[in-house]
């Protein structure tokens, strides 16, 4: 009988892996929406896309598997659900003069950094340092507002900016849900 390559991607994945890959694909289909002008279609991708990062975490500790390779995965939906995903449909929506490009551009770098520093330093005393990524969704509403009320689109660009300076900042945001007895600190 043939047994697996323990380095065989089959030996890393779980059940929560899977429900995270599936917040992968949903961002990666948002943003071909997004170039597609299907502004709705988008959006709700990206909402399946977070709600996929809300239950992957809980089933993995659920089921014992939490693991650096699930955190690792984990980071990188975070990045292409909250600040690429989100930043193709704020261009493709209209955002895309010099100034506003210049404005993703900061909340792209600046989310980068506020999840790296998250990924080595993770939540102290359960709590978040620096504004977490996650906020930007509130860019989905403010969109559809915007847009039923005629109102130009450039209105969105300080939800962008002015959070962005929060995410690199070392304010603590009490992380929701947390229990003090079942905090974890994966290190990889």
């Amino acid at each position: 009988m043939k047994t697996r390559n323990e380095h065989s991607i089959l030996n890393f994945i779980g059940i929560a892996d899977c429900i995270t890959l599936a917040g992968v694909l949903a961002a990666c289909y948002s943003i071909y929406a997004s170039l597609s002008d299907q502004f709705v279609l988008a959006s709700l991708l990206i909402i399946f896309s977070i709600t996929c990062d809300f239950f992957d975490g809980m089933v993995a500790r659920k089921l014992g598997q939490e693991g650096p390779f699930g955190v690792a995965l984990d980071g990188f939906n975070d990045f292409l659900t909250y600040l690429l995903a989100i930043t193709v449909f704020a261009y493709s929506a209209g955002l895309n003069t010099p100034i506003a490009i210049g404005c993703l551009c900061i909340f792209v770098l600046f989310g980068t950094m506020r999840l790296a520093r998250y990924s080595v330093t993770g939540t102290v005393d359960g709590c978040y340092e620096g504004l977490p990524v996650s906020y930007i969704t509130a860019v989905l509403p403010l969109y559809f507002i915007l847009k039923a009320a005629g109102l130009p689109l450039e209105w969105l660009l300080p939800v962008f900016v002015l959070p962005s300076f929060l995410m690199v900042s070392t304010i603590r945001i009490k992380k929701p849900f947390y229990k003090k007895n079942a905090a974890v600190k994966l290190a990889g």
